[in-house]
């Protein structure tokens, strides 16, 4: 079963501090009015072309395409506003498809809260990293650089040799190189949630690694690392406040992290 993902806006780095007096880095995710804008399922979004009969492939996945801050009407063009025109859904600045289970389907204008995950769970994010420009080979490629006298001249950052030399005598493909810097699609997989506010739909997320910009939107989703599979049952197909009768409280902890409304933490010296 494979269940949809949230678009979230990153929005800093925070401290947090586990129950063991270590301090940590977390990265602070805004899941911003995330609605179902379409579901498209398995038949039209893998659509068999050849005119020979159909391949019976064993679980095929639909996809649904997710929503994120609401945007005036006025402000975009006929064409777009047509695409949430036929479902009923608020005009999104934000579009993302997410790959999901016919099982996992969703109706057209289902809200996503950032209660869809719940603490100490592993999940995936994917970003556009910072766009650096174009930069050398010291600060792409980490680079050592020239010695900085004994006659030096001129070549402090520069990358030296690049040719092979011998039979070859040209420069390979692949060698690094300066150039464009960042600004490309990439995943860090494996991050834990440590604390979720439901009041706000804010993440906090294991690392200040998570790429991207502050306000630059990020997918969010269950992990895809085989030995870090959830150990309990998940929100399926995602959490719904009409379905679960007890309120969640505002801030929700993992198990090791420690709550600021709870007493200092203490340690004692052993005599």
């Amino acid at each position: 079963m494979k269940r949809t993902g949230l678009i979230a806006k990153k929005i800093g780095v925070y401290p947090l501090w586990l129950k063991n007096g270590k301090k940590v880095n977390s990265t602070l995710l805004q899941v911003v009015d995330n609605e179902i804008v379409k579901y498209i399922p398995p038949e039209k979004f893998f659509p068999v072309k050849s005119k020979k009969p159909a391949i019976q492939i064993k679980n095929r996945r639909g996809c649904l395409v997710v929503g994120a801050e609401n945007i005036d009407p006025q402000l975009i063009t006929k064409e777009y506003y047509n695409i949430f025109n036929d479902t009923g859904v608020t005009p999104k600045r934000v579009l993302r498809r997410f790959i999901v289970s016919p099982e996992a389907a969703l109706q057209p204008g289902t809200p996503l809260f950032a209660t869809h995950f719940k603490p100490g769970e592993i999940v995936d994010i994917r970003g556009k990293t910072i766009d650096r420009g174009f930069q050398g080979v010291m600060k792409r490629w980490g680079f050592k650089g020239m010695p900085a006298s004994h006659g030096v001249t001129k070549t402090h950052r520069r990358p030296g040799n690049i040719g092979s030399g011998g039979e070859k005598s040209r420069v390979m493909p692949g060698t690094k190189m300066p150039g464009h810097m960042g600004n490309r699609w990439r995943i860090i997989r494996g991050v834990r949630i440590l604390r979720i506010n439901t009041k706000y739909n804010v993440i906090w997320i294991l690392g200040h690694n998570i790429p991207g910009e502050i306000n630059t939107y990020c997918y969010i989703y269950d992990t895809l690392l085989p030995l870090r599979q959830p150990t309990t049952a998940p929100n399926f197909p995602t959490y719904l406040p009409s379905i679960t009768e007890e309120s969640l409280p505002e801030e929700l902890y993992a198990d090791n992290v420690h709550s600021f409304a709870d007493p200092t933490i203490e340690f004692k010296e052993e005599s």
